[in-house]
């Protein structure tokens, strides 16, 4: 395995919800937190943070589907690497981004749509953007490949709004799991917003 020879800073400065998130030591986390709040920017950030702490491995992404992958995760994934001078390299046709400075950590980006189509191999860490909208499916196939033996840190984390928890409130909220913690925010938290925004959402 290539050894680490740069020095990567991630541009992004975290709000106090979003170092609460970054902050905790849970296998498990999940952000519930209203639009705007920059759930995708932190989870994004988080991803990027793992990549080099498991670097040379991979791990996976999960939305809805891919035109929502196109809108939300895709875009903030390239600023990030962008803004931060990361060099990496990304695979349109395959949903992959490749980031050479952590090894050629591979970052998938896969469809929830199909559940099935989320097994593959083994992963260091999976993100789910707005996990509410998910099958339970889904979820099971996607954890399954966490299982990286490799991997520095495993971890599994997940974004959402609060409507419509559905299975999740049993999954995360009932179950009450030591390696599990859940985080609350509201779009009033993200010191950015302007003002028209919050008035319209």
């Amino acid at each position: 395995m290539i050894k680490k020879t740069k020095k990567i800073k991630i541009k992004y400065s975290p709000q106090e919800h979003q170092v609460r998130f970054h902050n905790s030591k849970k296998y498990e986390r999940l952000m519930v937190a209203g639009f705007g709040s920059g759930k995708s920017l932190m989870g994004c950030a988080e991803i990027l943070k793992l990549a080099f702490l498991n670097y040379g491995l991979a791990s996976l992404v999960v939305c809805l589907n891919y035109p929502v992958a196109r809108r939300t995760i895709l875009p903030t994934l390239k600023q990030l690497l962008d803004s931060s001078q990361i060099d990496y390299s990304q695979n349109k046709s395959n949903f992959t981004f490749t980031i050479h400075d952590a090894g050629n950590h591979v970052i998938y980006i896969g469809s929830a749509e199909i559940p099935d189509s989320l097994k593959g191999s083994n992963v260091s860490a999976v993100y789910f953007d707005e996990l509410a909208v998910m099958s339970q499916d889904s979820y099971y196939q996607a954890i399954a490949r966490a299982r990286e033996p490799r991997s520095k840190e495993i971890r599994i984390f997940s974004t959402t709004t609060p409507d419509a928890m559905n299975w999740l409130y049993q999954e995360f909220i009932k179950s009450k799991r030591d390696d599990l913690e859940v985080i609350r925010a509201s779009t009033y938290d993200n010191a950015y917003l302007p003002d028209t925004y919050i008035k319209v959402n």
